[in-house]
């Protein structure tokens, strides 16, 4: 099954796409093909290739699983699975699988859109480039945010964590005088 939408060129698509656009959609078109920048660091990826949406889905995805990963070092499991690892590899190796046919499926989508908008010949062209092609400066930026989030993110989990564990051993201390307390009177 080939992810084009109808009325949507192979041409436009390669003008849509840019770089690696031979190599995109004769992968992409494929039900499962395999993508290591993807599945590597597939926020970045994404951004790369202008999919902001997915970017910051799987970005959410990768915070949460590492703040849930912080929570099960200290023994505070914030559900039943106890494996977050899991979910983030699962995650990575989907984008890895099938991130090439969601960008196919995605700039494909965009290129019939513009192709509905606009009549103009020039004027698409100028939109395939505006809207697709790769923004290393998108990623840069994607980057930039994202470890900045990531850096508040996982100092307020450690910060949040340190409380916690500094309230436990407060706790302990005081339980443990009382203990000795009543040990001691007796």
């Amino acid at each position: 099954m080939h992810p084009l939408k109808p009325g949507v060129s192979e041409q436009s698509l390669q003008d849509f796409i840019g770089n690696n656009a031979d190599k995109i959609i004769r992968r992409g078109s494929k039900d499962i093909s395999w993508c290591w920048p993807a599945l590597l660091v597939p926020s970045l990826w994404l951004a790369y290739r202008k999919a902001y949406t997915a970017a910051v889905v799987v970005f959410i995805i990768d915070c949460f699983c590492s703040a849930w990963g912080l929570y099960l070092l200290i023994g505070v499991p914030l559900i039943g699975f106890h494996h977050p690892i899991l979910i983030n590899a699962l995650v990575h190796v989907l984008v890895g699988l099938f991130g090439m046919r969601y960008y196919l499926h995605l700039a494909s989508k965009r290129v019939s859109k513009i192709n509905a908008e606009t009549a103009d010949l020039t004027t698409r062209q100028i939109l395939y480039r505006a809207k697709g092609h790769t923004s290393a400066m998108g990623m840069v930026i994607f980057l930039i945010l994202s470890s900045g989030l990531g850096t508040l993110l996982y100092s307020k989990g450690v910060e949040t964590i340190t409380r916690q564990v500094t309230t436990t051993v407060q706790t302990t201390t005081v339980q443990t005088s009382a203990v000795q307390s009543v040990t001691t009177a007796s």
